[in-house]
């Protein structure tokens, strides 16, 4: 009987060093508040050992943060570049105005025919005193001057008007020559006017075309 005895006690004590050892890294003992023990279980896997569902996710997260951060970047660099300049000022803001339903143009805003001829005639005597006549030239400096004539009529004081200006150079050899335009407008407010600048080479004449815009 004191053999059976102090063999099942031998057993045992066995059996309980077998699972204490077994329980280590899986659990261990903290204090907490008040001083009472508290049992912690650990998780003894490495990440090797984690099944790979749970690695799949963790990876399919990171990805999603990945792409939520690039995409925040682009909208914010495309809001960067579209609401400020390279130099970090704002970008300029774009007006819209309604209709004034104007149908006459204001008192001393008028096309003025007498002052655009006056400009016209100046404007080809300015360039065109002293030139010889020479075909590819004369085109080159006949729509040069067309729109510096306009440019000027634009700023003698005049608003809310479409200007068409034209400048033609033939070489004068005593022949007759004849320049004709119709025109479809309101005689009240739109108008035209035209100079004449000739030399013994050539002849100039210069028109401005003027019809008032609503």
């Amino acid at each position: 009987m004191t053999d059976e005895r102090l063999s099942s006690e031998v057993l045992k004590a066995f059996d309980a060093s077998r699972a204490e050892k077994a329980s280590i890294g899986s659990e261990s003992t903290a204090r907490g508040p008040g001083g009472r023990s508290l049992l912690v279980k650990r998780d003894s896997r490495s990440s090797m050992d984690k099944p790979q569902s749970e690695t799949g996710s963790q990876l399919s997260a990171a990805g999603n943060r990945s792409n939520k951060y690039f995409r925040l970047k682009s909208k914010l660099q495309q809001y960067r570049t579209s609401s400020f300049s390279k130099s970090g000022s704002e970008a300029p803001v774009l007006k819209y105005y309604e209709n004034t339903y104007k149908t006459e143009p204001s008192d001393g805003k008028q096309f003025s025919v007498p002052k655009a001829e006056q400009i016209i005639r100046y404007t080809l005597e300015t360039y065109l005193k002293g030139k010889e006549y020479h075909p590819k030239r004369c085109a080159i400096l006949s729509k040069s001057l067309a729109e510096l004539i306009k440019e000027r009529i634009k700023g003698s004081g005049i608003e809310r008007y479409k200007l068409v200006s034209h400048v033609l150079i033939a070489e004068n050899k005593g022949q007759s020559t004849r320049c004709v335009s119709r025109c479809l407008w309101s005689k009240e407010f739109d108008n035209y006017a035209t100079a004449t600048y000739e030399t013994k080479d050539f002849t100039a004449v210069g028109s401005v075309f003027a019809t008032y815009y609503d």
